[in-house]
């Protein structure tokens, strides 16, 4: 149940990135926002799920 818990928000994050990064005017302050709440291993998580989805 953890696991599904931790791929539902690494995936929610990196979508929220994606999202980010398409707009028109995107602002890198906000993706590094997002990403300065979480640990070092969920940074890993999120970098592995974006690179899998939108790469």
């Amino acid at each position: 149940l953890l696991g599904c818990y931790v791929t539902y928000t690494t995936d929610k994050s990196a979508q929220e990135i994606a999202s980010m990064c398409t707009d028109v005017a995107s602002d890198e302050a906000a993706p590094a926002s997002l990403l300065l709440s979480k640990t070092a291993e969920q940074r890993y998580l999120i970098w592995w799920h974006y690179r899998i989805a939108y790469e």
